[in-house]
């Protein structure tokens, strides 16, 4: 089985983050099982959203890192 993360962020400037008070803050987006590649798929017409333990299920986080 094949998984596959993935993150997307970017850094705020620093003319944003000194009106709110921090030095440095960063936004992102990242997720885990995105697209999951497994030959019990195939060999078994198994759906992997439907199944439990095996494959992980899709798991999608936002967040913000902040630094004072």
């Amino acid at each position: 089985m094949k998984r596959i993360s993935n993150e997307l962020g970017d850094t705020l400037p620093t003319a944003i983050t000194a009106k709110a008070g921090v030095r440095t803050a960063r936004v992102y987006v990242s997720g885990v099982n995105l697209l999951t590649f497994s030959p019990l798929m195939r060999k078994h017409d198994m759906d992997p959203e439907r199944m439990t333990g095996y494959p992980g299920i899709k798991s999608y986080n936002v967040g913000i890192s902040v630094g004072f």
